[in-house]
């Protein structure tokens, strides 16, 4: 056979060309024009490309090339040229090791005129996920050991050099791997000043330490020893974030070791959820984002039990087939942490964790993410309290300023100079930056203020302890009790590791960790129900360039579930957000182009606030952790199952929320629902098999077929918006239309869609523009495909009210003005009989008391009905038979006025309809209506309905009844 001819190497590119490729790409990454950029140009100091930007700019180039870049081969350039001097290594080294494959299809050219852009993961289709986390088995692979010299070095850490776990793990070391083990102390007697101790809770013992590390030749690992000696020592838990500051510093001085190979974090401790366990955490965040950097090294955390066999463990750690960050050892088997989709499920019972008219602190400004957050907040009725470190300047008049439509900064200038007469010109722009975010608060606090929320606003630095504990006893002493803390207060400090500062590692810690600790130290006692922190999915997948931002974020939301383990009465969250569009950190364009690299969908500001109530008043309290996400990147450190089960029989989920059908009989399945937009579109098959009441409601003798009832039109009106809002309360519907009949034959299926929109979302309540449409149907009772809207209303979502605003004018209808006699239930039932087709459930007045000029009352005794056939429960939103009460009892006041009076009446409109609360099986209630206009048209009515101790329960206003014909 002829042998295939071996393809030709690629003509390697000549280094121009290579250079002109690489300033092709960066212009397309910042919008540079190429007379801006030059080959010997410090990519930091003159092009201003953070690190953030890198691994984008990298994976532009590798597309280009057809090659593989390890980011941690370019942390060391600073210029285009040595960038292009990279690359063509690369390509030479990869052009000589194997046959070149076919180059990927890209348009880049050496021109600045055919870049080709990073390609937009589709996020349009896909769904919200809820994401939980659990252990999981952890299966052994193929077993491939990191290979150690004997001329190596291993540096075990521990909380004092005796530790009995160091011993034995450097025992391990030397015996199975044959390396020289290096034992230092981390916290231990480092006041004698010996060579091998050191206090790594300063920077200055972690810099002895890092020059000791530096010292150590051929250093190929590190174990760092996490045991009860080290809890002891971190009894006090804010302490954590020093340690962690000074681990850091040694793994920056490691990771420039020429013989690097692995970090190794051992945790085995009586305590579960004690401090050495959230400094497992922060470094197990740490460990994440390092490994994005630095691909060569292993780094693993491990925790151990009392059966747990070190020399496996840390066979294990060194195996790099285990390719997960996290292994946890229980009883004999071995774990890794695993996230999965776990939808929240709906329940009326649970217990609201915000009190009407309850006081929430929120940290981060008044801007951003917390802005959003809490205008939601507003309607709950809370009061907000927003913390910030930005400075009130009292010399400004922030009030003046906001009125006058010009430009603010411009009078922010002029203000300050007016005020500070001979200020420099540097101090003037930074006050001038100071006070515009000053003013930009003060906006917000006036808008939600403008709104009816009690907000307001305190300049508190939670990295400080002492000025957050004052400030939380103001607020105390000022409002009362603290129901929630909401703690969305961040900075970001991005930059590759070998360039990050230990100033930036321990800033970043600060906000997120020592805040969480501060205020909850601070508010702890002052009545809290429930703790907020506002984390990031950094801490799951790891950022290159976060290494500080994920470890904080893992260490705070590790705080949660440390005191979570200590106090049961308040729910913590430490809710794990992807990046965040139309706010946030994440809403910038280095950012999004890291986010696009690493397919990781946005989620829209508007999306969070509904997640966030969801988790609030829906999410198990045993869940602390929940990462909310449409896509993640395929990660090797981390087990991440994206994959959702289908709901079970009975059950509806829609977004991360399960709902079961019993408590949503009116709606059959939700098709599309898109939080951001507030939209929900739903599906609805009437048939008198499955609707027992169906049968019962023909108003009309003249009819051929019992029809769809408006009461159960506006049933499922409330239901859709409650899928959407299922955190509120349906408190009421407006501008109700009855626009066409929905005709239900036997045997006939009539299909439905019910479409739902948010149309206002402000103060006190959310509207919703809700509509009922079925498809035609014949006169011999086919089908068609036409549909036609039937039904359309306003729902008003809320808080319950337990007493109403106020009754319409007239009310109560007294028995004095009644001028006809009563009509007993005989007579009740006989008027059903001559007048109409309704049966059993339907026929629902007991009695009337009588009729009067333009009033009228009765009684209605409210029952429970098995409206649905067999597994459905009827639970409703509201009690549908008291508005199906009030319609009926003003048709009675026209056959009581006029006895010759043959005309029927359907509902026709309704301008406003108030509940109050449900009705009790057996309770005995009074109708009163008044009548507001008459014509040729039809009649409008203002009717209400009252319990045995005179309170309101509904109230119903301009209820337009029309007269209907054959």
């Amino acid at each position: 056979a002829a042998q295939a001819p071996v393809p030709a190497a690629p003509e390697m590119p000549g280094t121009s060309d290579v250079t002109e490729t690489v300033i092709s790409i960066i212009m397309e990454a910042t919008g540079y024009d190429r007379d801006e950029i030059e080959p010997d140009m410090d990519l930091r100091e003159d092009l201003s490309i953070r690190s953030s930007r890198l691994p984008v700019i990298m994976d532009a180039l590798e597309t280009h090339f057809s090659i593989k870049i390890e980011l941690e081969d370019f942390m060391d350039v600073r210029t285009i040229r040595d960038i292009s001097e990279k690359i063509s290594e690369v390509v030479s080294r990869e052009t000589d090791s194997v046959p070149s494959p076919a180059p990927k299809t890209s348009s880049v050219s050496t021109g600045p005129e055919a870049i080709s852009p990073t390609v937009e993961p589709s996020d349009e289709k896909q769904s919200l996920k809820r994401v939980v986390f659990s252990e999981v088995p952890l299966e052994n692979g193929q077993f491939q050991p990191i290979e150690l010299d004997t001329m190596e070095s291993v540096a075990i850490f521990s909380s004092e050099s005796k530790s009995e776990l160091s011993h034995l793990t450097g025992d391990v070391f030397r015996r199975d791997y044959g390396v020289n083990s290096i034992p230092l102390a981390f916290v231990g007697n480092h006041s004698a000043g010996g060579d091998n101790d050191f206090d790594l809770l300063t920077l200055d013992g972690a810099s002895r330490a890092a020059e000791r590390l530096d010292s150590i030749e051929s250093l190929a690992g590190i174990v760092f020893i996490l045991d009860d000696a080290a809890e002891n020592r971190l009894s006090a838990i804010e302490k954590t974030p020093d340690l962690l500051t000074g681990f850091f510093v040694l793994l920056k001085t490691f990771l420039n070791s020429s013989s690097k190979k692995f970090v190794i974090l051992l945790h085995k401790s009586g305590q579960p959820n004690g401090p050495a366990r959230v400094l497992a955490e922060g470094m197990l965040g740490m460990f994440l984002s390092l490994g994005h950097e630095f691909s060569s090294v292993q780094f693993r955390t491990i925790r151990l039990d009392e059966k747990t066999d070190l020399e496996a463990a840390l066979r294990g750690a060194l195996d790099r087939s285990r390719n997960v960050v996290e292994t946890i050892y229980r009883d004999g088997q071995v774990f890794t942490r695993a996230g999965h989709v776990e939808p929240s499920i709906f329940g009326d019972g649970r217990k609201c964790p915000i009190r009407a008219g309850g006081l929430v602190v929120l940290s981060g400004g008044a801007y951003g993410i917390t802005s959003y957050l809490a205008r939601s907040l507003a309607i709950l009725g809370c009061r907000l309290v927003f913390l910030g470190r930005t400075m009130l300047d009292p010399e400004i008049d922030y009030a003046s300023l906001l009125a006058e439509d010009v430009d603010s900064r411009e009078n922010l200038t002029k203000s300050i100079e007016k005020a500070k007469p001979g200020i420099s010109a540097e101090q003037l722009e930074q006050e001038t930056s100071q006070a515009a975010k000053a003013l930009e608060i003060i906006r917000q606090v006036e808008e939600l203020r403008s709104l009816g929320i009690d907000a307001s606003y305190f300049s508190c630095d939670v990295t400080n302890g002492e000025r957050t504990n004052a400030v939380i006893e103001e607020i105390v002493t000022r409002h009362g009790a603290i129901d929630g803390i909401i703690h969305g207060a961040g900075i970001l400090r991005d930059n590759l590791a070998k360039q990050m500062t230990p100033e930036d590692f321990a800033a970043v810690m600060d906000v997120k960790f020592r805040g969480a600790w501060n205020l909850y130290s601070a508010a702890q006692k002052a009545g809290l129900r429930f703790f907020a922190c506002l984390s990031s999915a950094a801490a799951i997948q790891g950022n290159p360039g976060q290494a500080n931002y994920s470890a904080a974020n893992r260490m705070m939301s590790g705080l949660m579930e440390h005191l979570k383990s200590t106090d049961d009465s308040i729910t913590f969250k430490a809710l794990m957000l992807p990046p965040i569009e139309g706010s946030g950190m994440a809403d910038d364009p280095e950012i999004r182009a890291l986010m696009k690299r690493m397919n990781a969908a946005y989620v829209h500001a508007d999306e969070l606030e509904g997640l966030f109530y969801r988790e609030l008043f829906f999410g198990a309290p045993e869940e602390v952790w929940v990462l909310f996400m449409r896509s993640l990147p395929d990660l090797k450190s981390v087990r991440l199952d994206s994959s959702e089960a289908p709901p079970d029989e009975g059950e509806m989920e829609t977004c991360t929320v399960v709902f079961k059908s019993d408590d949503f009989p009116m709606i059959d399945s939700v098709s599309f629902a898109d939080l951001s937009k507030g939209e929900l579109s739903a599906t609805r098959i009437f048939s008198r098999k499955k609707d027992l009441w169906i049968s019962d409601h023909k108003p009309f003798k003249f009819l051929r077929h019992p029809l769809v009832s408006a009461i159960m039109a506006l049933e499922t009106f409330m239901e859709a918006s409650r899928l959407l809002y299922p955190y509120l309360k349906v408190v009421g519907i407006r501008n109700a239309e009855f626009l066409d009949i929905i005709e239900c034959p036997p045997e006939v299926e009539r299909s439905s869609v019910v479409s739902c929109r948010r149309v206002e979302s402000a103060g006190s309540e959310v509207v919703c523009d809700v509509s009922l449409a079925t498809h035609e149907i014949s006169p011999s009772g086919q089908v068609m495909e036409r549909m036609y809207k039937n039904f359309r209303s306003l729902v008003i979502l809320g808080n319950a009210k337990e007493s109403p605003a106020g009754d319409p004018p007239g009310f109560p209808v007294r028995l004095d003005e009644l001028d006809t006699r009563p009509m007993n239930h005989a007579e009740v039932l006989d008027w059903y009989n001559d007048r109409s087709d309704m049966q059993g459930r339907y026929r629902i007045l007991r009695e009337l008391d009588g009729t009067g000029a333009g009033a009228v009352r009765g009684r209605f005794i409210y029952d429970q009905n098995d409206d649905l056939a067999s597994p459905l429960k009827s639970r409703y939103q509201y009690s549908p038979y008291l508005l199906e009460a009030l319609m009926q009892v003003v048709n009675f006041y026209v056959v009581m006025r006029d006895r010759n009076e043959q005309r029927a009446m359907i509902p026709y409109k309704i301008g406003e309809v108030a509940f109050y609360k449900n009705c009790a099986v057996g309770e005995n209630l009074t109708l009163e209506g008044r009548l507001k206009q008459q014509s040729e048209e039809g009649i409008v009515w203002d009717a209400r309905a009252v319990d045995e101790k005179g309170a309101t329960i509904i109230v119903a206003r301009q209820m337009m009844m029309r007269w209907f014909t054959p």
